[in-house]
């Protein structure tokens, strides 16, 4: 997969989401030499119902090296439009925030898919899993109207 993206995309088409929470993750096999990772972040269609990211909070994520099951509260994330809670899409060890969006939230919303991921993991039941995420073309047909993007409806 590739690891450069168009930032201005609707769906990146290399990533896959989460059909719940509209999360994406990029998996990084060959990322650190014999440790398989996942990259999450929040996807376009996931912040247009957010709104303005303004505050993300990673507290219970910290010191690194927590275990997670998919689906557990991870953060929580304020925006314009409302707050919510962060749950990680997959199960696995909680590697690394990226200490960079804290300072800038902002950077979340203007570019999700490259510089404004928002935690690293190390899957642990990958080839399950990963079943139960979606293509980008298959999240687009089960998005919402509204969330399908501007060129999209």
């Amino acid at each position: 997969m590739s690891t450069v993206t168009n930032s201005a995309m609707w769906l990146d088409p290399d990533l896959l989401y989460d059909p719940e929470t509209y999360l994406w993750v990029r998996y990084l096999p060959d990322s650190l030499p014999g440790i398989q990772l996942c990259q999450v972040g929040a996807s376009r269609p996931a912040l247009e119902s957010l709104g303005e990211v303004e505050l993300l909070d990673f507290n219970e994520l910290l010191p690194n090296g927590n275990d997670y099951s998919r689906g557990e509260v991870v953060g929580s994330m304020e925006a314009a439009k409302m707050t919510t809670e962060i749950v990680t899409p997959i199960t696995g060890r909680f590697m690394v925030a990226n200490l960079d969006i804290l300072g800038e939230p902002h950077v979340v919303s203007e570019d999700p898919y490259l510089y404004g991921w928002l935690f690293m993991m190390v899957p642990h039941e990958w080839d399950m899993e990963k079943d139960r995420l979606l293509s980008a073309d298959e999240l687009l047909v089960r998005l919402p109207d509204d969330l399908r993007g501007p060129t999209q409806q």
